[in-house]
């Protein structure tokens, strides 16, 4: 059984499909096997399977030669052949477009379009300005600094400035900061900064408190005194030069006794004050039963009754008051004591 031969044509030639070596056609049954590979088929040929395969790959591109190609013309290069080569402007020239463009109308003023017309053309003028002398200084008018607002705030704020130039607050020595005391006084003490300023606080809280305390103790002594004895007592306005109120206020039920004491020598007096239904005339028969004969003095709408040399007594509204000792006070600082209780 003979094989069968397929032909495949490329260029004109005609090759073996299996073996790929060129051969000739020389009978119609060859013929009939034969099929172009670029995929025109002849009417009268039909292609088998398998030559219809092979023609679907796809050959890779192949690159030119750049060496055979001719580079492509600039176009500097054309315009500087047509100046080198007048013929070629000739070939080109086009009577029509030369026409048109000179009967184009031009204005006159453009210098590209040739030299400007005489009719057209324009004159420089130049102009002389007469320059005005230089204006007298005119002596300076009183300003009213109230009329004028806008003066007034330039000079507030020349006064500001000249200030500002002249202060000194800035030289003097930097302020320590407490608060940096204060923390390294908490660090010593172990204590948190916010302890330290509530310590602080209730301490200055305190001395404030014992300092109106100290000034104020003898009338808190005096309210204690006559809260427990019932009397009306009070402490005397007046106090005899170089005299001070020494040891506490003693008090029983109906008296309160006061003691003073000189700050220089043994000078030494009290002053009784007890509850007593007295009148004046009774105060000064019970004297004279005593076998004292009193002074009678006024002051302040008070009868003092003075007796001794240095002693005194009298009553005002149910309390009877009595100054005795050795005191060596004479009868103006016994009345002044008597007025100012």
């Amino acid at each position: 059984m003979g094989s069968k031969q397929n032909i495949i044509v490329m260029n004109g030639k005609h090759y073996d499909a299996l073996t790929g070596r060129e051969v000739g056609v020389s009978s119609k049954k060859t013929q009939s096997n034969v099929r172009a590979v670029d995929g025109i088929v002849s009417p009268k040929v039909r292609q088998p399977f398998h030559i219809r395969k092979v023609h679907k790959h796809v050959e890779k591109a192949k690159t030119l030669m750049r060496g055979g190609v001719k580079k492509p013309e600039t176009h500097k290069a054309a315009v500087h052949k047509q100046q080198s080569h007048p013929e070629v402007m000739h070939a080109t020239h086009n009577p029509s477009r030369e026409y048109r463009a000179g009967h184009i109308k031009k204005s006159g003023l453009v210098s590209k379009f040739g030299t400007v017309s005489s009719s057209t053309s324009f004159a420089k003028k130049f102009a002389s300005i007469d320059v005005q002398p230089e204006p007298e200084e005119a002596p300076p008018l009183p300003v009213n600094l109230a009329h004028h607002p806008v003066l007034a705030k330039t000079a507030r704020r020349s006064g500001v400035n000249s200030a500002l130039d002249n202060a000194e607050s800035h030289r003097q020595p930097r302020a320590k900061n407490k608060n940096k005391l204060r923390h390294r006084v908490a660090r010593k003490l172990h204590l948190r900064p916010k302890t330290i300023n509530v310590l602080s606080t209730a301490l200055a809280v305190l001395l404030i408190a014992g300092f109106f305390g100290y000034q104020n103790k003898s009338n808190i002594a005096m309210r204690v005194a006559m809260t427990r004895s019932g009397v009306h007592g009070k402490l005397p306005g007046y106090r005899p030069s170089g005299f001070a109120l020494s040891g506490p206020i003693e008090y029983k039920s109906g008296q309160i006794t006061l003691n003073f004491r000189s700050n220089t020598d043994s000078r030494r007096f009290k002053i009784t004050q007890e509850s007593s239904g007295l009148t004046n005339e009774a105060l000064q028969s019970s004297l004279a039963e005593d076998g004292k004969d009193p002074l009678v003095l006024q002051k302040g709408g008070k009868t003092i009754y003075i007796y001794d040399g240095s002693d005194a007594s009298w009553v005002v509204s149910g309390v009877k008051y009595e100054v005795d000792g050795n005191s060596s006070l004479n009868s103006s600082q016994l009345l002044n004591i008597a007025d100012s209780l």
